[in-house]
């Protein structure tokens, strides 16, 4: 079995191509993964076209995610622009991004139903207490929100609203 982390960085710098991307998870310490980073690039820059490096750069920047923080990596590959035109990496950029757009969306119709709820809850039972303010604020399913602004039409309270049917 191959450890990554106790092999010498020069195993992976200078040896396969294909293994230059696992050059940072060697037995390197932090302070010198500028330099190893460099020479990576020579490497990968030097003696590849555009979409092997673009795919070597983006196994690098995947690899790192095991053993260092996401500003350390961005901060080391800044100008690796070759992973940037990587498959991989516009498939992971586009699922970010999908993601991030569905959880907005989400937390989005969450917030819109619990200001309708407030409203018409104000409208029936008055001011809530901080109490129940802070119940309804901490509801995020809208699924519930909207069975409790349903509700009010039939109870009488802030309390009866919020009480488990």
């Amino acid at each position: 079995m191959l450890r990554v982390w106790e092999r010498p960085v020069s195993d992976f710098l200078s040896g396969p191509l294909g293994l230059v991307p696992f050059a940072p998870l060697a037995d390197v310490d932090v302070s010198e993964l500028k330099s190893v980073i460099a020479s990576m690039s020579a490497r990968i820059d030097g003696q590849t076209d555009r979409p092997l490096g673009a795919r070597l750069w983006a196994a690098s920047y995947l690899l790192m995610g095991l053993q260092y923080d996401e500003s350390l990596i961005n901060n080391l590959l800044t100008g690796a622009s070759q992973m940037e035109e990587s498959v991989t990496y516009q498939a992971l950029v586009k699922k970010g991004l999908q993601q991030g757009l569905q959880q907005g969306l989400q937390q989005g119709e969450a917030h819109e139903a619990r200001r309708l709820l407030l409203m018409l809850g104000q409208e029936k039972f008055g001011q809530p207490t901080p109490a129940v303010g802070a119940a309804i604020t901490a509801i995020s399913d809208t699924t519930r929100l909207e069975t409790l602004a349903r509700r009010i039409i039939h109870v009488s309270t802030w309390d009866d609203l919020l009480k488990p049917n």
